[in-house]
């Protein structure tokens, strides 16, 4: 992965379905704050960007991963889907 310009593949980079995830798991242990936090992020990404990215970068701001070799895909239906599904988890609408 370094030689495609992503280095820190497994531990710097964000992506949007795991952080989506995290979420649902904050849900599932009684942290709600925790989940909002990570919806609140999502949500100022795909405010800011105008979808939802595969991967951004680990510092603020948090922007969708280019580099020389790569683009974040996007739109990332992957994604949105578990960004989705965590809104309705989050509101009680749906089983987590």
């Amino acid at each position: 992965m370094i030689f495609a310009g992503l280095g820190h593949y497994h531990d710097r980079i964000l992506w949007s379905w795991l952080t989506a995830l995290s979420a649902r798991v904050a849900c599932l242990v009684g942290d709600r704050e925790g989940a909002k936090i990570a919806l609140d992020a999502l949500q100022a990404w795909a405010i800011r960007d105008g979808t939802i990215c595969e991967i951004y970068r680990d510092s603020t701001p948090h922007v969708p991963w280019t580099s020389l070799t790569y683009s974040s895909e996007r739109p990332f239906s992957w994604g949105a889907g578990m960004i989705l599904y965590d809104i309705f988890s989050y509101d009680k609408t749906l089983p987590i």
